[in-house]
């Protein structure tokens, strides 16, 4: 993970200098104090992000595919967890997706929220409840606001994704039209790279 961020990082300054994209890292303590409140233990790989970097900034200058996604700090998760939380539902447990990776229901105390779209309601999650096709650990995303999809196996292969995706040119890095907001995004064919256009690169 350490060596995909300094590859990552190694790009985006190549291609647009010096912007502000994540926090300095974590401690141990505020990893500890994150695992005993979600009862879960965080997958190594995304534990060493944290340790790296601490999610982004409110004000950062990059979002990350699909969509605008913003990456949580540990306080960030925590706080988006527990707004979650209030809206857990059993309900559609146990509908599942065609291919039966992911179960229906929206909001669930093992699923650990890590990056956020806020204002399109669109979330990253670290799946600890995978329908029976799935795997514990997962990366999902919902695509619209009832359905989900595995987006990649784990924190690894996606941000091993997002080197990829710059180094390949499948997507530029550009600053964002104006009725994006500020900063810069993954950009394909003048728009943000959205779910369709990432869904593509994988198949």
């Amino acid at each position: 993970m350490v060596a995909l961020l300094r590859r990552l990082n190694s790009i985006i300054e190549a291609r647009v200098g010096d912007i502000s994209v994540f926090n300095s890292g974590c401690t141990e303590g505020e990893l500890g104090q994150v695992e005993r409140t979600l009862q879960v233990d965080l997958p190594g790989d995304y534990k060493s992000l944290l340790r790296s970097v601490n999610g982004q900034p409110d004000d950062c200058e990059l979002r990350f595919p699909p969509d605008q996604l913003r990456f949580l700090s540990v306080e960030g998760v925590l706080s988006l967890w527990r707004n979650h939380l209030q809206f857990q539902s059993d309900e559609f447990f146990d509908e599942l997706t065609s291919d039966e990776k992911v179960r229906g229901t929206p909001f669930h105390p093992r699923r650990i929220p890590i990056a956020e779209y806020e204002d399109g309601g669109a979330y990253l999650w670290i799946d600890y409840i995978p329908g029976p096709a799935g795997r514990v650990g997962q990366i999902i995303f919902n695509f619209n606001e009832i359905d989900f999809a595995v987006l990649e196996d784990s924190v690894t292969d996606l941000f091993r994704r997002y080197v990829t995706i710059l180094e390949t040119g499948a997507a530029s890095l550009a600053e964002a039209p104006p009725d994006y907001g500020d900063g810069y995004r993954f950009m394909v064919s003048d728009q943000y790279m959205d779910f369709a256009a990432y869904h593509d690169l994988r198949t």
